[in-house]
């Protein structure tokens, strides 16, 4: 059985979709009042301004948040990223404040409480459960503004403010954003409004003996993108290490300078070894817990995992994160960890607890949960098979056809849009002849 997936790179005009009123439910608003998106989404527009100018993209360059005009998301994120950037998560953190159930007169009084509100507003980023902490923080907002105009028919009705009220609702908005600011730092305001272009470069290496040449493979392609990409909208954000053996996982790296990334990852070697399994999901879980939503987990390994009790714990953190985890395996794993067990505890759990899922049939329940793959690929062949790696930090790549195939040769057609500028085919399992063609004509595969 072979799967084949496909994937395209959109131009910037059909990936940066506009946000408008369009996409929410009709508003039955009467008299002269403006939609509360459009106050919202102006007020969020000028926060990502203001973050943007207090943090530039290097040292050398500066931002005038004035430049932001119209002040929209694509605007925003074209003037500091440059065109092509999409602010598709930008959108929706937004989308996910305006939606949040205000309650107003039936909330609960945790979210009637200001001060204990803008506390659990404080845990959930700091969580990184980001996308409550936006829920939370519609709640307040929407609270804050009903205590200014209460009883007003347009705002409870239709969520539309009179034009008097919209200025005071949009000091209500950025001083409560401000107050997000001052308490949880730069970094994390930044995830927590969401104006990131691109994602965590993550890798968790096994960094046993046998795994030299993988090493190497891995820091070839991890150099190439940093170089490649430097500058460009495909630029990682940040970078992740986590080796992992048995018994110890780490020293971790988690750093936004490529040098530093650079250094880490040069003073990775593969040494010791010979008592297999490994404390793989230890060192996937600390990568998920450190990389950006939306990300992708790169787990290079060519043994079973020991610390299976943490997997449901991992899928849940990875999923909360949108984190897909992608294994790039150089054996076909086989379950060694029950082969002779220490008769500790632990041990006797791991063994015993039928749920708990060992060897491939584990890596793959990690990658199916995750929206991730699975790729198992020789030793000699393994930089090559580190492309995957290439293609998943590029800006805009959407998944557009994914095909599973079983014995003997099989053709499918696949629409692409005028729009598509780059295309990418990727196949895994026992598949020896792809071929792709357009008009009668074999395509030559870079």
């Amino acid at each position: 059985m072979a799967s084949i997936h496909l994937m395209h790179r959109l131009l910037g005009l059909f990936t940066l979709v506009s946000l408008s009123v369009s996409v929410i439910p009709p508003q039955n608003a009467v008299g002269d009042c403006e939609p509360f998106l459009d106050v919202l989404t102006r007020v969020m527009v000028n926060a990502g301004a203001s973050y943007f100018a207090d943090n530039p993209r290097s040292n050398n360059d500066s931002f005038d948040p004035n430049q932001v005009f119209p002040p929209t998301p694509i605007q925003l994120f074209k003037a500091y990223y440059g065109a092509g950037a999409t602010p598709r998560r930008f959108k929706h953190s937004i989308l996910r404040i305006f939606f949040a159930d205000p309650g107003i007169r039936g909330a609960e009084k945790a979210d009637r409480d200001f001060i204990i509100l803008r506390e659990n507003i404080y845990k959930y980023v700091m969580a990184q459960s980001n996308d409550l902490a936006r829920e939370k923080f519609g709640v307040l907002i929407y609270q804050a503004i009903d205590k200014l105009i209460p009883n007003a028919p347009l705002w409870l009705g239709s969520r539309c403010l009179a034009e008097d009220h919209v200025g005071s609702a949009e000091k209500i908005i950025f001083i409560e954003l401000e107050r997000i600011r001052n308490q949880i730092g730069e970094f994390k305001y930044g995830n927590f409004i969401d104006v990131g272009s691109g994602t965590t470069l993550a890798f968790a290496i096994d960094d046993t003996g046998s795994m030299a040449n993988e090493i190497i493979g891995a820091k070839r392609r991890a150099k190439m993108i940093i170089r490649e990409r430097q500058g460009s909208l495909d630029q990682p954000r940040d970078f992740v290490l986590v080796p992992f053996n048995d018994p110890t996982v780490g020293p971790i790296t988690v750093t936004s300078n490529a040098n530093t990334f650079t250094t880490a990852i040069d003073r990775l070697y593969a040494h010791g070894g010979g008592d297999a399994p490994e404390l793989a999901l230890r060192g996937i879980l600390l990568a998920v817990e450190n990389s950006r939503e939306g990300s992708t987990v790169f787990v290079i390994t060519d043994i079973d995992a020991k610390d299976i009790e943490l997997q449901d714990v991992l899928v849940a953190q990875a999923q909360q994160k949108k984190i897909k985890i992608t294994f790039l395996l150089t054996n076909r794993v086989q379950t060694t960890m029950c082969r002779s067990h220490d008769g500790s505890p632990t041990s006797l759990r791991r063994c015993t607890t039928e749920s708990f899922k060992k060897g491939m049939e584990l890596y793959q329940y990690l990658a199916n949960s995750t929206g991730g793959d699975l790729l198992i690929v020789s030793k000699s062949d393994f930089f090559s098979a580190t492309q995957v790696i290439d293609r998943t930090v590029r800006q805009g790549v959407v998944d557009i056809a994914l095909k599973v195939v079983s014995g003997g040769s099989q053709t499918f057609r696949v629409k692409i849009d005028s729009s598509v500028r780059e295309v990418f085919f990727q196949n895994t399992g026992n598949c020896n002849n792809f071929q792709v063609s357009h008009e009668g004509r074999n395509l030559v595969l870079e």
